[in-house]
């Protein structure tokens, strides 16, 4: 079968005819329907940044004037209940030979004196070489198996605090005495 020459291009023209242009979109209304549209996007996004800062101001940003300061409760007053105990530490440890070791042996305790109230620290204070004195007396006194008893510490205490108590006339009584420190080497 032979082509026509003059059918061939007819074809191709029907074929470019039947296409539609892809280049340009048909148009389907006015262009007030995306102006309307941009104004509308353009309205909500200042709405919204005007409240994002009007909620800010409210909540974050508020002047010192506004910051109420916490109350604290008024301490309470002296005369209210018993007074307060205090403590007085020695600041330094006190080492002494444990008794019937043959000085090979050796203690060291670091005393806190628990007193009635803060009235007597100066008075202790002023008393340090006596009850320093007073507690190498009880200290060298105890044996190694009077030493190794869990509870010798709270014993030993109490029988300083009483002797405190009974020799030194203070006028604050001690009522405890702790170690921080109580090494048997």
């Amino acid at each position: 079968m032979a082509k026509n020459p003059t059918t061939e291009p007819e074809t191709q023209r029907t074929q470019s005819e039947e296409r539609p242009a892809e280049s340009t979109p048909p148009r389907t209304g006015s262009g007030s329907g995306r102006v309307a549209l941009t104004l509308l996007l353009l309205f909500a996004m200042v709405v919204a940044s005007a409240s994002t800062a009007v909620l800010a101001a409210v909540f974050i940003i508020r002047p010192a004037a506004e910051v109420k300061p916490v109350e604290q409760p008024a301490p309470p007053a002296e005369s209210e209940g018993p007074p307060a105990p205090a403590e007085f530490t020695l600041k330094d440890d006190l080492i002494v030979n444990v008794y019937q070791t043959q000085q090979r042996r050796y203690l060291s305790v670091k005393p806190v004196f628990v007193l009635e109230n803060k009235d007597g620290l100066k008075e202790l204070e002023s008393k340090k070489v006596e009850l320093q004195h007073l507690m190498i007396g009880i200290l060298k006194g105890k044996t190694l198996e009077q030493l190794d008893d869990p509870q010798a510490a709270n014993a030993i205490g109490r029988e300083i605090a009483e002797a405190a108590n009974e020799q030194l006339g203070l006028t604050a009584k001690v009522k405890r005495v702790y170690f921080t420190q109580f090494v048997v080497q």
